[in-house]
């Protein structure tokens, strides 16, 4: 038997023809699903409704299997607070349970906060580093629908850009059919949960800031899509008090502090009047630094900020350390 080699130009030109076939669909699809004219929301809430029908169908697990749990994070190769929060939870979670993490994106080789813990698995929706993206039929889907902006996460998040028509389909692929417990840890993922409402699922959306820091428009996505969560989680009591005041009554809000890791080192002093405060100002009533003059008067405080300009950070040291 013989065989033919393929010439390796030819493969090159049947490479270009799908890339440019794939640029000459993709954008007129990305024509079609830009929000702004009549039927262009039409072909969006289409393409929304066949995801939700989708991902909607009749579960093989259901959510009595606690022992599975998934966890939608914005970036999980990233660095914030909410990342490392959830890295903790989930490296707990997983010393009993079977814990995965979904994130929308992958940019980095290494993730910020060093290796995973043991026993997480994390999987990117889209990974984003050059010479990663798919080859083949799925490259070309790739391309086209990762241009396009996401049908499930709302504008009103900050972060909507970096979804894509494809995080959608692969969320909605990894969802389907499965069973366990599913938590968001921010409003869009939240509220992506809350549209998705996988049968085998219970979901429960993670809340890290303040009710009243959210804008308008995020807030009342929050009020139309968590009524749909089986429960949200705040991070304080008054916080926990301010969406038990916006949601309905049959709506489970539970308290969690944040969670933290051993960090190692000596011990405390106690005796030692010195407080020290990390994170960016920006709003002073977000983080709370504003806080530190009354929780310890008299005490001595240092800080290391970042995420606002010159004038603010000026007027915060004035006033905690007078």
């Amino acid at each position: 038997m013989t065989s033919r080699a393929v010439p390796k130009r030819a493969g090159s030109n049947v490479v270009g023809k799908a890339d440019s076939l794939s640029s000459l669909v993709g954008g007129v699809i990305v024509k079609l699903l830009h929000p702004g004219l009549n039927a262009r929301r039409a072909v969006r809430a289409l393409a929304r409704r066949a995801l939700l029908r989708y991902v909607q169908v009749s579960a093989t697990h259901t959510h009595t299997d606690c022992d599975r749990v998934v966890i939608l994070l914005s970036s999980a190769w990233g660095m914030g607070g909410t990342i490392r929060a959830t890295l903790n939870l989930a490296g707990w979670l997983a010393q009993r349970r079977e814990v995965e993490i979904l994130t929308p994106y992958r940019r980095r080789d290494e993730p910020f906060f060093g290796e995973f813990p043991r026993g997480v698995a994390v999987t990117a929706l889209a990974d984003r580093r050059p010479g990663r993206a798919p080859s083949g039929v799925a490259g070309v889907a790739y391309r086209l629908l990762d241009r396009l902006p996401s049908v499930l996460f709302p504008k009103a998040d900050r972060l909507h850009r970096d979804h894509s028509l494809w995080t959608d389909l692969r969320l909605a692929r990894l969802l389907r059919r499965r069973g366990g417990i599913l938590i968001g840890t921010r409003p869009g993922l939240n509220v992506m949960a809350a549209q998705m409402r996988p049968p085998g699922f219970l979901s429960i959306g993670v809340e890290q800031m303040n009710l009243n820091q959210h804008r308008p428009k995020l807030k009342r996505s929050i009020k139309q899509w968590y009524p749909r969560l089986d429960a949200v989680v705040a991070l304080t009591d008054q916080d926990s008090q301010s969406y038990r005041n916006l949601l309905p009554r049959r709506i489970r809000v539970a308290t969690i502090p944040n969670t933290v890791r051993p960090l190692g080192g000596p011990d405390v002093d106690s005796s030692a009047k010195v407080v020290v405060a990390a994170g960016r100002l920006g709003r002073l009533g977000q983080k709370g630094f504003d806080l530190l003059l009354l929780a310890w008067p008299g005490w001595r405080s240092a800080t290391r900020t970042g995420g606002c300009g010159s004038m603010a950070k000026a007027r915060f040291a004035r006033n905690l350390n007078p």
